[in-house]
């Protein structure tokens, strides 16, 4: 695949020096996360000025969640709570997981998903923070879930979570693996819940338009292919982020565990991913600031 025809976010680099963010992350840890608190919005500001192409795509957003003409002032909240969740994640990753305050709703959906003893396919978003599942799974479980991911774009990343915490063990599938699908399975066999962002396509390609806020989205096919083929239970999940150290940890179910092959495999691909984008979009209305997909979303030629 040529570089020109991949999805708009795998095309975009990622910005930063990676010594810059690993001193950043450490001055961080080391003040504490209300003193850390007070550079974000300068950070914030700088970024609304540099990045011009994040600032409209959150414009046109939030134009549409909130349904009403869009503030710089609102622009600079949703960049400012994007850099919170950011920065708690530095303390969910460092292993500070009593720093942010988690609740849980709808807990018993993933209960009743694993009862059986294997896992289930987590579906979430880049919608508030993943993080915070991983740090709820280690205190209540003793073990996070293992995460389906593009690793390519995001190597700084990586580097700078294994500087902040050496021993941090993040049980990560590369997408980019040609047996990553097979180690899926397993991991759901032997009980591990797996997670994957669902709003993102790795290639551009096998999507599907979705009503969503207004107008039609592209969303990719590829997780719900894969529950199907793994015939496992389809849960969704987000870390809401509610501000001042506070998440709650919300579950959907989205299906349960298949018997068997649906007589008709698209129109179950297409009605689990309506209730995927369903429940998304209420959960903007109800949260818009948690929203981190700052790119296009709506164009074509952006996915």
């Amino acid at each position: 695949m040529t570089q020109s025809s991949l999805p708009l976010w795998r095309r975009q680099p990622e910005r930063g020096s990676l010594r810059v963010m690993i001193v950043a992350a450490r001055l961080a840890l080391l003040l504490g996360q209300r003193t850390a608190r007070l550079f974000l919005l300068p950070a914030c500001l700088y970024f609304m000025i540099v990045a011009p192409k994040a600032r409209t795509a959150s414009r046109d957003y939030l134009r549409r969640v909130l349904e009403r003409n869009v503030t710089w002032r609102d622009v600079c909240r949703h960049f400012l709570f994007f850099g919170t969740c950011l920065l708690d994640r530095l303390y969910f990753l460092a292993g500070r997981y009593d720093v942010p305050d988690l609740t849980v709703t709808n807990e018993e959906t993933i209960i009743h998903a694993t009862r059986d003893g294997k896992g289930c396919l987590l579906l979430s978003a880049h919608f508030g923070s993943f993080e915070a599942l991983l740090a709820l799974g280690r205190v209540k479980h003793s073990r996070a879930p293992s995460l389906l991911m593009y690793q390519e774009n995001a190597r700084k990343v990586q580097a700078l979570f294994r500087a902040i915490n050496p021993d941090l063990e993040l049980d990560i599938i590369d997408l980019g693996r040609p047996d990553a699908l097979i180690l899926a399975a397993e991991r759901i066999r032997t009980g591990h819940c797996v997670g994957l962002l669902a709003d993102r396509d790795l290639n551009g390609r096998d999507l599907l338009a979705m009503p969503f806020l207004g107008d039609d989205a592209l969303f990719p096919r590829g997780p719900y292919r894969l529950a199907m083929a793994l015939r496992c239970p389809v849960v969704m999940v987000v870390g809401l982020h509610q501000g001042m150290g506070r998440y709650e940890i919300v579950f959907h179910s989205l299906s349960s565990a298949l018997s068997a092959r649906p007589s008709d495999p698209e129109l179950w691909v297409e009605e689990t991913m309506r209730c995927y984008t369903r429940n998304l979009e209420q959960l903007c209305r109800a949260a818009p600031l948690n929203w981190f997909n700052y790119f296009d979303f709506w164009s074509k030629g952006s996915r």
